[in-house]
């Protein structure tokens, strides 16, 4: 099964949690939504009120049709892979940084926005407002990850070389921030009861990391 249609590089991609639908994101500013039952292209999302930059990020809600993208230009946005329809599209930082990482939590309710900027964002699905801004100085996010069992937590990854766990309805204080590498911690992996991660960095280490209790 091939699917053409992007007319640049496509940057991200994820199948839906039913299986049924295959979406796309691209360097064209555009997100398509493919029917893998029927092999066809079911939805093109791209206008004026979408992204006007390359998009480099994409997550989908699990429980709901909504996907958040951000781009190599600091925009965010939040649509509707069924209806194609745009819900919001707004730029959050200076020009000439990227939104990296992407995350829904707390039952679709948040997305967690992360990128080279050097902070985190997180958006509030009802009111579609930024209702954090979490400065970090010189550091930024390289990965996110939400907890399986937590709806409220989310791990990150930093390029000090941090392992941190954030709750989203704190006020910006990390519950748990652990220097793990000398370099940026480019992936990590939660064990299945979330009690450990292993990290691994550009500095030719992984590390085992003992998490605390989040429940």
């Amino acid at each position: 099964m091939k699917f053409y249609g992007h007319a640049e590089s496509v940057s991200c991609g994820q199948f839906t949690h039913d299986g049924k639908l295959l979406i796309t994101a691209s360097e064209d500013t555009s997100v398509r939504v493919w029917d893998l039952k029927f092999n066809k292209l079911m939805h093109t999302i791209k206008s004026v009120k979408f992204h006007k930059a390359p998009i480099s990020a994409m997550a989908l809600a699990k429980e709901k049709s909504i996907i958040a993208t951000g781009s190599f230009e600091n925009e965010i946005a939040i649509s509707n892979y069924e209806t194609a329809g745009v819900l919001l599209s707004l730029t959050v930082g200076k020009e000439g940084n990227s939104i990296e990482n992407i995350a829904f939590c707390n039952e679709d309710k948040f997305v967690v926005f992360a990128g080279t900027d050097n902070r985190i964002q997180i958006l509030d699905l009802n009111t579609l407002n930024i209702r954090t801004n979490i400065e970090l100085g010189e550091e930024g996010i390289s990965r996110i990850q939400p907890s399986m069992k937590n709806q409220y937590i989310v791990y990150l990854g930093s390029t000090n070389g941090y392992f941190y766990i954030f709750d989203v309805r704190g006020n910006g204080e990390f519950t748990q921030s652990d220097k793990v590498h000398k370099d940026i911690v480019m992936d990590f992996v939660i064990t299945s009861d979330e009690k450990f991660a292993i990290t691994a960095s550009i500095d030719k280490t992984i590390n085992l990391v003992k998490m605390i209790d989040i429940n």
